[in-house]
């Protein structure tokens, strides 16, 4: 396992970047591929328009990410995992992504990638947040992930997954009140 990087991580003044940046060390130390989600994910997909303090993380294996964080100087609450001098949370979600493996999209930052949530499940995500908790907050994340990634998504993978959620009429009144010039 590799030392965190701190010097580095605390010379990035974006605390978007640092996270993210932070989320690819923290792939390549425990070798196996994890995703970005939540929070984090509709930051990067609204382009900042949403903001989070934390890095939600679907991972394999919880044991083998948790040993490392805390190895790196982070401290366990719940499951969640502070580091004070970075100023972030990390929180381990899961071990089941709630979408497709094979679309996790890759970024590139300072030479290292960083893997998040596909655009399309991250939308599905939302909606099943607004739909289920009756969160019209969720609904409108997913109206604006959906309007600054309108040009690339699959909306045949979208359209069916909605369905198979039971979120299709909340995609609907999604679709009806997309603006295209948000993107």
């Amino acid at each position: 396992m590799t030392d965190l990087p701190l010097d580095m991580l605390l010379s990035i003044e974006d605390p978007f970047e640092r996270r993210l940046l932070l989320a690819a060390l923290l792939q390549e130390a425990v070798e196996e591929k994890t995703a970005i989600v939540g929070g984090h994910a509709v930051e990067a997909y609204t382009l900042g328009d949403y903001t989070t303090g934390d890095v939600d993380l679907v991972v394999f294996s919880k044991a083998a990410v948790a040993s490392i964080l805390q190895a790196w100087g982070f401290a366990q609450q719940g499951r969640i995992y502070w580091h004070e001098q970075l100023g972030v949370a990390v929180d381990l979600i899961a071990e089941r992504l709630a979408g497709d493996w094979e679309r996790v999209v890759q970024l590139e930052v300072r030479g290292h990638q960083a893997f998040l949530i596909a655009p399309e499940d991250l939308i599905i995500d939302r909606l099943n947040a607004c739909v289920r908790w009756n969160s019209p907050e969720h609904c409108d994340w997913a109206q604006r992930v959906a309007e600054r990634q309108l040009d690339s998504l699959d909306l045949p993978y979208l359209e069916r997954r909605a369905a198979e959620e039971g979120v299709a009429e909340a995609w609907q009144r999604i679709v009806e009140n997309l603006d295209p010039c948000a993107n």
